[in-house]
């Protein structure tokens, strides 16, 4: 039998959980039509050399929403054995969005996710205003990978309520105007959030919707934890789900299987975005957020939230940020030293060092914060296995 590709001499994983085998594998009108020891016959060959061969990954947490229009490649993931992506995630993206409201959605990209507002608004082509028109105009472009879209909460609700939605919850007429959009929009996945106590416990409402949801639907709930260092908490959790994967339904917790490290600056500060001290740092210019900065009952603010345990990304564990730019070479010293460590060398409160040194160098200073598994390597071990 001929084919149009044939890859030859390959470590096969097939992603069935069988183990890895040595063979080759056909392709035909872009499918696998046959795996076997030996194939041949290929209108195209390739020797694999006995590396890996496997199914492409499925990358179900992405921001491509606005990447997607001048970057069909969708780099880097597709460097990386990724070839299908979710967007959409975390309720932010580039439609439904009015002309004269893009600036606003830019923002909400800026803040949640710390992309650059210029490389937005110019970078963007911005040829849709709907949901619809904006899925029509990524496919007429065309992409290397294929993606599936989720409609973005925080653009649907500003479309609907305008400046009110970041004031008050939507009312009935609201409600329906946006469950109107949603059903224009097709068919597709709903991402939901699940709030957490202070130590980072999905709450007992949080829990009972995951719950109603695996129930409802008989398929698989997928959901990320965001652990983020209480080396308790995977026991916790997994006590807190426990009665339902006993009932046989399947909660997956997601998790990363290398370490997380997020790169910031105080321009962009999206790892304070959820305490509330850090409000009226966004959407400002530098002068106004190194003003801010400066500010006393701005730094005891700050200090008030982290000692109440607030905050999602960054909950006050200075000893997993470090510096990773610098813009002055007499602060060069302090390049990959944690925040502890330059506080005690300068001799100032970890909050008054990073704000001071921040400000020094007009918030071009860099900082690195080791995220999730990087600093709780046991949590993929414990989760990654099937519970049931």
């Amino acid at each position: 039998m001929s084919y149009d590709l044939v890859i030859k001499n390959a470590n096969i994983v097939d992603g069935s959980g069988a183990p890895a085998r040595h063979g080759s594998v056909g392709v035909e009108g872009g499918k696998v039509a046959a795996i076997d020891k030996t194939l041949s016959g290929g209108k195209r060959e390739i020797d694999a050399h006995g590396l890996t061969l496997a199914p492409g990954f499925i990358d179900i947490h992405t921001h491509f929403d606005a990447q997607v229009s001048w970057d069909p490649l969708l780099t880097p993931t597709c460097w990386h054995g990724v070839t299908s992506v979710l967007m959409g995630n975390c309720g932010v993206g580039v439609a439904p969005c009015r002309p004269e409201e893009r600036s606003v959605m830019a923002w909400d990209l800026v803040n949640v996710e710390a992309m650059p507002h210029d490389v937005l608004l110019n970078g963007v082509n911005w040829e849709w205003e709907t949901y619809p028109e904006y899925i029509a105009a990524i496919e007429r472009r065309g992409t290397a990978l294929n993606i599936a879209m989720m409609v973005p909460l925080s653009a649907l609700r500003f479309y609907v309520m305008g400046e009110a939605a970041v004031e008050r919850t939507a009312n009935t007429e609201e409600l329906d105007m946006m469950c109107g959009m949603l059903r224009d929009a097709g068919r597709g996945t709903i991402q939901l959030n699940l709030p957490r106590d202070q130590r980072g416990l999905i709450t007992e409402e949080s829990y009972a919707t995951l719950d109603f949801v695996a129930r409802e639907l008989q398929r698989p709930v997928t959901w990320t934890p965001f652990v983020m260092g209480s080396k308790d908490l995977p026991e916790r959790l997994h006590a807190r789900i426990q009665p339902t994967l006993r009932d046989g339904f399947r909660i997956a917790t997601q998790t990363s299987c290398r370490p997380v490290q997020l790169f910031t600056t105080l321009r962009e500060p999206f790892m304070f975005a959820s305490l509330p001290s850090w409000k009226a740092a966004f959407n400002r210019t530098a002068e106004e957020q190194i003003a801010l900065y400066r500010n006393a009952e701005f730094r005891r603010e700050f200090s008030e939230d982290l000692a109440a345990g607030r905050g999602t990304v960054f909950r006050g564990r200075w000893e997993t940020v470090a510096i990773a730019r610098t813009k002055k070479e007499e602060n060069r010293r302090f390049l990959d030293k944690p925040v502890p460590e330059v506080a005690a060398i300068i001799g100032k409160d970890p909050i008054d060092a990073i704000l001071d040194l921040a400000i020094d160098e007009d918030l071009a200073t860099g900082f690195r914060l080791a995220a999730g598994t990087s600093i709780t390597s046991w949590w993929p071990r414990r989760f990654s296995r099937r519970t049931s």
